[in-house]
């Protein structure tokens, strides 16, 4: 499994993913089962969601992986 944290919002879902630093954002109101990556097409609302993301996670000290998961395998 691929380690990744995830900020829920109003707008949706933004999930970051720690292996190869991709994010993906969703609308749950249009989209609730996460088949359109907005991370793209609103790169405001992805650095916005992103920049609360990363605040929560040091302001909680939350663990953040420092390496990537052994057993993780990209799917091709």
């Amino acid at each position: 499994m691929e380690s990744y944290s995830l900020f829920q919002h109003s707008f949706g879902r933004l999930i970051y993913y720690y292996e190869d630093k991709s994010v993906e954002l969703f609308n749950l109101k249009n989209d609730l089962s996460e088949e359109h990556d907005l991370s793209q097409t609103h790169s405001d609302k992805k650095k916005e969601l992103y920049t609360k993301l990363m605040d929560w996670l040091r302001q909680t000290r939350a663990p953040i992986p420092t390496q990537p998961n052994p057993d993780y395998v990209a799917e091709k």
